[in-house]
């Protein structure tokens, strides 16, 4: 589970939004990005997590506008988790 890490932050219920996000980002970001080695797929993940982490610290659990929002970023997008959200 890629948010294992950080399970003590979230409820389980956000966590589930985030591995949700997560598997509904993936397959786009590694069509765009690709990645053809175990280190390279090991890199690509953990940086989708940590952006989907960083969303989700701003507020946004949403798994559609996390995947979007995280998609646009990671693909050549100019999304960054502090431009779209603003703590409240």
């Amino acid at each position: 589970m890629p948010f294992s890490h950080v399970r003590d932050e979230f409820q389980p219920e956000e966590l589930a939004k985030l591995t949700d996000a997560f598997n509904l980002a993936w397959p786009e970001v590694l069509l765009a990005r690709g990645a053809s080695t175990r280190p390279q797929l090991a890199w690509l993940k953990q940086t989708l997590a940590h952006y989907l982490i960083a969303c989700a610290r701003l507020g946004e659990f949403d798994p559609e506008k996390l995947k979007a929002e995280a998609v646009s970023a990671l693909t050549g997008g100019t999304s960054t988790p502090d431009s779209q959200h603003t703590n409240p």
